[in-house]
């Protein structure tokens, strides 16, 4: 049983220690939390639409990829579908960090905190369903080719090359920000 000083009128109370002042987003403490369970919601719906529609690329250029192999034994086309999906994957990540980061102050958090877990906890949920999920759904549950050439070992080699080439130079040259130094200096 709890102490008397963590009861009121005889029900249990839960104390837990205030935020920093300057970590609290004080705009948003005037949403209710029914509003907020909405966006909420509704962000994670948007999070799944961006994934599912990453998915249903790698699918359709896998069916392609499939009938090329059908076709012809050796074909230069094969292995650049295979890179192609890998490089669709990393542009689907880097996708995913610029809308959730926006999904995520739509969900009107309390505190800068919170936001940064939430976006912190959708990314990691996001791009390891895209980098992880889509590969073996593609290639396991649809095509049943794990070993093959452009099955999915081959895929997810093909993958973990693209994203460690893709990644540092995207970050080099990253569209989203030379964008903004335009806009600034226009």
């Amino acid at each position: 049983s709890a102490p008397k000083k963590y009861k009121l009128n005889g029900k249990k109370i839960n104390v837990e220690r205030a935020p920093e002042p300057s970590d609290v987003q004080w705009e948003n403490l005037a949403f209710k939390f029914r509003d907020k369970l909405k966006s909420r919601l509704m962000t994670k719906f948007l999070e799944l639409f961006v994934v599912v529609g990453g998915c249903a690329i790698v699918v359709v250029i896998s069916y392609g990829r499939e009938v090329i192999r059908e076709q012809t034994e050796d074909s230069p086309f094969f292995q650049l579908a295979s890179i192609l999906i890998a490089l669709i994957l990393a542009v689907v990540n880097v996708i995913l960090v610029q809308v959730l980061k926006r999904f995520a102050v739509l969900e009107k958090h309390y505190t800068n905190t919170r936001y940064n877990i939430s976006c912190a906890e959708s990314l990691a949920r996001a791009q390891s369903i895209n980098t992880i999920l889509t590969p073996i759904i593609v290639n396991y549950f649809i095509f049943y080719d794990i070993w093959n050439e452009g099955g999915l070992a081959f895929d997810i080699f093909t993958l973990l090359i693209v994203s460690m080439l893709f990644n540092p130079i995207f970050n080099l040259i990253n569209p989203f920000y030379l964008f903004r130094l335009y806009g600034r200096y226009k």
